[in-house]
């Protein structure tokens, strides 16, 4: 075992690191910049239209040929868009108040945002999940 972990600090201390880390670093902020690019993308050409856009969101990824597609391809179905959404929302919508997550968050909530007239909601647990549904769909809290 201290072998491995002097190898380890010996990679870390050399050139290839620094180039591999660099890499790293230069890939993450090149995604985040084309991230931004779509978000204001978005903004310019399609703000006026955004709750028709999100129904449309939901609309395919809850489809039930949409999902049996995903799963028969072996994956969770994704919902990518969704989550880009709930980037602008993060931007341009509102953050929920501490009392409107008070009375609407639930036990693994981590982030609830307003967008027109949706609510996109982060829940963290054993993973991430995103529910998108309108505000009229909202529920108190059981307390």
């Amino acid at each position: 075992m201290g072998m491995n972990l002097q190898a380890l600090r010996d990679w870390m201390n050399s050139p290839e690191f620094e180039i591999s880390s660099q890499r790293f670093f230069e890939k993450l902020k090149r995604e985040d910049e084309r991230k931004e690019y779509h978000i204001q993308y978005i903004h310019d050409n399609y703000k006026d239209r955004l709750d028709e856009i999100i129904q449309k969101l939901v609309d395919k990824y809850g489809s039930n040929e949409y999902i049996q597609r995903e799963y028969g391809l072996g994956y969770q179905p994704r919902e990518t868009l969704l989550w880009v959404m709930l980037t602008y929302a993060k931007k341009y919508g509102t953050e929920f108040t501490d009392e409107e997550y008070e009375n609407y968050a639930g036990m693994f909530t981590s982030g609830m945002y307003h967008l027109g007239d949706w609510v996109f909601e982060v829940l963290q647990g054993q993973g991430s999940a995103l529910l998108v549904y309108k505000k009229e769909e909202l529920k108190l809290n059981k307390k």
